[in-house]
């Protein structure tokens, strides 16, 4: 049974662990039968067989990852790999990926021959999907330009620039606020505050009104783009300007903002712009010329011999399909426009102890580690950081979701942080499939949430989140929110859930739900919320959140600890007080006292044995094993934590909002 502990904690950021009872052990790695290395001093005509070169410079190590997998391949046609597989040790240094390392079908191995490509034990090997720049010249005061065109980069329009590995900032306006990366940094759309959740006759789809103060004269606008949250402000989108009036105040867009059922333009939506040239005006920031082909930067500092690279990969290695057991261990992967590992329909494959970082150079679609369809694959042991979209994502096949065929995935002892640094919806993990694990992973500073799925069910039934500690959640401790039954996103919901139920599978497997009015299947019911311990401080906080009000009559919650420090218990429904909220039947065994724990201060969440929430019928959480492990595969140990807004809670000013009408006929 799954038991998370969700520690929400502030509006911009969610840290969470996840554990198994009883979690997956990892398989040991069999002793290779056949061991080849790749080094920077190699060569591509030489054996591989030896760990360096030889005193007659006639054989030693390959050079590029590309000859060792054709070696494997080469070795297969010949016959069965050896007992114990193949394994590819790479030496220290850096790696220019020049196109993305591909592993198909015919460089797979089987479970008695794996084939794993890995860093030399001890030694840091870099492979970077971005290649070097050089060639700088002074242009206007600190700013620097070279000509990247006539170094490769003619037609490869890049939208990532690294110094030593480190994203730097395209060009923007208003400035990136590194002190408040989450919270600051934004311009607010000119108007009256208007409810978001009400419709409007003409709704604003590409005209952005902008506040005196944030008028600005370009010369080329069109080259720039917008990064706007339209009007729910939990989305955001990346569209490109049309045209730009100083005088009106205006920004026209080329396209609507719109994203599935949303859209619209509100006041009070944030949004900044970046790509223009006339905006590269602090330390770190940089644009691209794409008429001339002329990079210009402003370095944070003396370049000396830093390396500048601009990504020329959408990912630095693909796997599949078919290409099962193979393992990816021990590398550094940084510097890609997309994934910097995909996986996809293969089996067995694992990506280990790996540091993966600064990946991801456009909004939506892409992961740290991506694996998709296939079975068993892990995520085992790595540290993942400053990714641009999701961490890891685990998804199963389409066609096996009718048949809710086990995917097996799993992503283990992983250490996940600052990640979507540019898309609003970022996840440190994300799951979709039947079977899928999550455990023992240490997430934070993420600009959506830790998992996607912790504590908010939204439209979802049949959910069960019980045993678990909810720690501080800034507006509420617990939302539900359906839809509008008029909503476009019940009619989609409604069919796809009617043709979900044709399966026999799920007929089997959800008879309540085959017995049920189809016309009713998108309702938020069915759901329970059962002997967990609530505790939050902050007297504007909410207990839970329910939307649309009658939502407690067909969802349950009881047999919850719930403790606010003596304050009054916010149960959403204005005008009910908690006796009043427990005579209508809801949490009515529920108790509101101290949980007792041991040191809550100092995160220290283990009960005293007089915890009243024993009674209650909650289950102790092994608090000591929670979280990352020390393991041959980390990617690092002990874990030395990265500082963020999880430490220093930084958001924006909150607008006030009119309070929430109706929804428009």
């Amino acid at each position: 049974m799954i038991r998370p502990r969700i520690l929400p904690i502030g509006a911009a950021v969610l840290a969470c662990t996840w554990i198994l009872a009883s979690a997956r052990a990892q398989t040991p790695e069999p002793a290779p039968g056949l061991v080849l290395y790749v080094a920077t001093g190699g060569s591509d005509t030489w054996s591989g067989a030896l760990a360096a070169p030889n005193q007659g410079g006639t054989d030693g190590p390959f050079k590029t990852l590309d000859r060792a997998r054709d070696a494997i391949r080469a070795l297969k046609k010949a016959g069965p790999l050896p007992p114990g597989g193949v394994t590819v040790r790479v030496r220290g240094g850096t790696y220019e990926i020049a196109a993305s390392f591909k592993l198909t079908a015919e460089h797979a191995g089987s479970r008695a021959a794996p084939v794993v490509y890995r860093a030399q034990p001890g030694e840091k090997v870099i492979l970077t999907g971005a290649r070097r720049i050089t060639g700088f010249e002074p242009y206007k005061g600190a700013i620097l330009k070279a000509d990247v065109g006539a170094q490769g980069f003619k037609g490869i329009y890049f939208r990532q620039l690294f110094l030593d590995g480190k994203r730097q900032i395209l060009a923007r306006y208003p400035n990136f606020d590194p002190s408040n990366p989450h919270g600051g940094g934004f311009a607010y759309v000119e108007g009256k505050p208007l409810s978001m959740y009400r419709d409007l006759p003409q709704e604003e789809l590409r005209v952005i009104h902008c506040k005196p103060t944030d008028v600005r004269h370009w010369e080329h606008p069109e080259q720039g783009e917008v990064i706007i949250f339209p009007r729910y402000n939990w989305i955001n989108m990346d569209v490109p300007i049309a045209s730009a009036d100083p005088d009106k105040g205006t920004i026209t867009l080329a396209k609507d903002v719109a994203w599935g059922g949303f859209k619209g333009i509100r006041p009070m939506d944030r949004f900044y712009v970046r790509n223009l040239l006339e905006e590269l005006d602090s330390p770190g920031e940089w644009y691209l010329d794409k008429a001339t082909w002329t990079l210009y930067f402003w370095p944070p500092e003396p370049l000396g011999n830093s390396a500048v690279r601009a990504p020329v990969t959408e990912s630095v290695i693909e796997i599949g399909p078919k290409a099962d057991w193979i393992t990816i261990r021990g590398f550094t992967i940084e510097g890609c426009e997309g994934t910097a590992v995909a996986v996809r329909g293969s089996d067995h494959c694992l990506v280990a102890g790996n540091t993966i970082h600064d990946t991801g150079g456009r909004l939506g679609g892409t992961a740290g580690v991506n694996i998709s369809g296939g079975h068993d694959c892990g995520v085992v042991g790595n540290d993942l950081y400053q990714i641009c979209n999701w961490g890891i994502r685990l998804e199963g096949a389409w066609s096996e979701h009718a048949t809710l065929t086990p995917t097996g995935h799993y992503a283990d002892n992983n250490y996940i942080h600052h990640i979507g640094v540019l898309n609003g919806h970022g996840c440190g993990i994300y799951l979709s499939g039947t079977a899928l694990r999550a455990s023992h992973n240490l997430i934070h500073d993420t600009t959506r949430c830790g998992i996607f799925g912790g504590s908010h069910i939204h439209a979802g039934r049949d959910n069960i989140l019980e045993n678990n500690i909810f720690i501080e959640g800034a507006d509420q401790q617990m939302q539900y929110s359906g839809h509008d039954p008029r909503s476009s996103v019940v009619a989609d919901h409604l069919k796809e859930f009617k043709k979900a139920m044709q399966d026999p599978a799920f007929r089997e497997r959800y008879p309540h739900l085959a017995a049920a009015d189809p016309e009713k299947l998108w309702v938020m019911e069915g759901n329970k919320f059962l002997r967990n311990i609530i505790y939050y401080k902050n007297p504007k906080a909410k207990l839970y959140q329910y939307s649309p009000a009658d939502a407690p009559a067909v969802n349950v919650s009881d047999y919850n600890l719930i403790w606010h420090f003596g304050l009054p218990l916010d149960t959403s429904i204005p005008g009910t007080p908690w006796d009043e909220w427990q005579k209508k039947g809801y949490d009515q065994h529920s108790v509101a006292a101290d949980p007792l724990f041991v040191d809550a201060d100092h995160d220290d969440y283990r009960l005293r044995p007089e915890s009243p929430a024993f009674a209650l019928g909650f289950q102790p959480i092994p608090i000591e094993k929670i979280g990352p492990y020390a393991s041959p595969l980390r990617a690092s140990w002990p874990i030395i934590e990265a500082s963020g807004v999880r430490e220093i809670p930084l958001v924006a000013t909150r607008v006030p909002i009119p309070a929430l009408g109706p929804p428009a006929p």
